[in-house]
């Protein structure tokens, strides 16, 4: 189990952001993402796919949309999720050129919950991620 302490981010707010790695098996760099238990899929910054050796417009183009319905463009690619001390996973996760998130990346349903069970604990100020090995996850 990998435990993270939550993050104080614009305003002093508290979030479950943690650090991961992710790679294309070419390259790889550290990015934070912020863990996202209402969001149906990974969405990383374009700018970390082309930094890990991604032509980010080659995938398969989507749109996602947030709360307020508008959409936003992305690319979908398979890459390499590491979180520190819980092992490597492959994931399809959606490149923006949009991302309005501060910096973040987002780790969502698809991509990140199916493969990890995740403990919020806001009280304590922690996040916790352990792989999941159960047979039924991909």
């Amino acid at each position: 189990m990998a435990d993270f302490s939550y993050k104080k981010v614009k305003g002093n707010k508290l979030r479950p952001i943690i650090p991961i790695f992710v790679s294309s098996g070419k390259n790889g760099v550290q990015y934070e993402v912020l863990v996202d238990s209402g969001a149906d899929c990974n969405v990383f910054d374009a700018e970390i796919g082309e930094a890990i050796g991604i032509d980010i417009k080659s995938g398969t183009p989507d749109q996602i949309k947030g709360v307020d319905g508008r959409g936003i463009d992305c690319w979908v690619h398979e890459v390499r999720v590491t979180v520190v001390g819980e092992g490597l996973v492959t994931v399809k996760t959606a490149f923006t050129y949009s991302l309005p998130l501060e910096g973040y990346g987002l780790v969502g349903q698809n991509g990140f919950f199916d493969h990890f069970i995740v403990r919020f604990d806001y009280n304590q100020g922690k996040v916790s991620v352990t792989k999941n090995n159960s047979p039924l996850v991909n």
